[in-house]
């Protein structure tokens, strides 16, 4: 299996036709620019995850998941899901969903994937890159 695509966003959707819209897409880097004062730890931010992942014909069966996002290497947030309908090989799998991360302060988020074959993991895959987490200094009037 190959990471083709792991996108961080403020939101992502579903419409009519099977199209996904995502918006607020980020690069590798979510900046937080306080107004006026510092930035009080911890925030909480909803955002949204798309990925895609290329099944190669070696790849074994599963029939759920599970990405782990760490925080500076803390656990932060586990989502699971089970796979619905049949992998379709020829295709990319795409996964999406929008969940909150509880943030202590600046630094990197990285995620794991695990893929399940009645819940003994199969596959485990991260994608190369870290999501980080900046904060800029105050804009003093």
């Amino acid at each position: 299996m190959k990471v083709i695509d792991f996108i961080f966003c403020d939101d992502v959707r579903r419409e009519i036709g099977n199209k996904i819209t995502l918006v607020g897409v980020y690069n590798e880097k979510l900046t937080i620019t306080p107004q006026e004062k510092s930035i009080e730890w911890p925030l909480n931010f909803n955002l949204g995850v798309y990925a895609r992942f290329l099944i190669e014909p070696t790849d074994p069966e599963f029939d759920s998941f599970q990405f782990t996002f760490t925080h500076n290497s803390e656990p932060i947030v586990k989502i699971k899901g089970s796979i619905i309908s049949e992998i379709n090989r020829e295709v990319p799998m795409t996964i999406e969903f929008k969940t909150t991360f509880h943030l202590k302060g600046t630094g990197q988020i990285h995620t794991e994937a695990l893929f399940l074959k009645e819940n003994k993991a199969v596959i485990k895959i991260a994608p190369n890159q870290s999501f980080q987490i900046v904060e800029l200094t105050p804009h003093k009037s």
